[in-house]
């Protein structure tokens, strides 16, 4: 009976590191979840599983180096353990405790409520655990407890190899589930019964709240149904369309169904930030490539420029696109949209 469910684990193990491999920390933490539970034959059993899976992603462990070495290459921020910590004590946070996902500011009531709710529940969780000398935690809490350590530290691990960017909230997707349980199952052996239907209620409130203030537009970041819609709407034909970071004309074309050309087609991934952010010279030469994709005898183009372009903090990036637009175009037409802007440009007579 157990051979069968042994392989099936195997074989999903498999199938999620090619979908997400960032799920292997969940599975080193399940490793260790064993060892600190003591079940050591069990521990035997899932290391020689890990060895046929490790055999089976061969081929993408070359993926895996190819990408880290494209994504580790470019600029970087100074890193620091602190720095680190706080981010991924800042996601994990979010996804247990969530209101806004991305906090406008850390002054905000919301988030500093926030912030100090989640500071006097554990402080008022390690004092009810003292008081009973740690009784209430049993193996299930151990074993949940080590797996999101775990995870969290190979997340650190990964912010100090690739850089926050790579260590957003969406990659610490593979926390939540341990990390909620953890959470969920500790709160359940230090509060009365009684009490539980109130935090489920609370918890209840707080994950669709922080869905609609950091997606107040139900849209992801780029908008490109509603983007897709206002060009097919507004374009002409030999209007081509100029899509800036490079990687999000891949998005574009899945909501687009208009006769125009999306460019570039082609190096999408090929550059990253060349310097700091927030520098006139981070993205010089992507837009380079991006200026020459433009067709020359185009006289009107459509340009869709992200958010790190519009974001006071940031744009000055963008300086020397926005310089070659207005010296060579004038805006016809312009729409804001989530986190992105659209407009048709024509061609000023020489």
């Amino acid at each position: 009976i157990r051979t069968p469910r042994l392989l099936l684990f195997v074989f999903l193990a498999i199938v999620a590191l090619y979908t997400n491999y960032y799920l292997g920390f969940l599975l080193a933490g399940c490793f260790a979840a064993l060892l600190v539970t003591k079940q050591f034959k069990e521990a035997r059993t899932y290391f020689l599983q890990m060895l046929i899976v490790g055999l089976a992603i061969l081929p993408l462990l070359w993926i895996i180096k190819e990408q880290l070495a494209v994504n580790a290459g470019g600029f970087q921020t100074d890193k620091s353990f602190v720095e680190g910590a706080r981010s991924v004590w800042n996601h994990a946070l979010n996804l247990t405790f969530p209101t806004e996902l991305s906090p406008p500011s850390e002054s905000s009531i919301v988030s500093v409520a926030r912030i100090w709710l989640a500071r006097l529940g554990i402080f008022l969780t390690a004092f009810l655990l003292a008081k009973k000398s740690f009784r209430q935690i049993n193996k299930d809490i151990l074993a949940l407890g080590a797996i999101s350590l775990v995870v969290a530290a190979f997340l650190l691990f990964a912010y100090f190899l690739l850089g926050d960017v790579y260590v957003a909230l969406r990659h610490t997707a593979v926390l939540f589930v341990p990390l909620f349980l953890f959470v969920a199952l500790l709160l359940s052996r230090v509060l009365p019964r009684r009490s539980w239907i109130f935090f489920a209620v609370v918890f209840a409130f707080l994950y669709p709240y922080s869905v609609y203030k950091s997606y107040p537009q139900l849209a992801k970041r780029g908008d490109w149904i509603r983007a897709a819609r206002f060009i097919e709407a507004n374009e002409a034909p030999h209007q081509p369309i100029i899509v800036f970071q490079n990687y999000d004309a891949l998005s574009l074309p899945f909501h687009y169904t208009g006769a125009n050309r999306i460019l570039p087609d082609e190096n999408f991934f090929a550059w990253g930030f060349e310097e700091n952010p927030s520098g006139a010279a981070a993205l010089e030469k992507q837009i380079e490539f991006v200026i020459s994709e433009i067709p020359p005898d185009a006289e009107e183009i459509w340009l869709a420029t992200e958010e790190i372009c519009q974001n006071e903090k940031t744009r000055i990036a963008c300086q020397p696109l926005e310089n070659y637009v207005e010296a060579n175009y004038t805006v016809e037409k312009q729409e804001d949209f989530y986190l992105e802007r659209v407009r048709l440009l024509r061609k000023k007579p020489r």
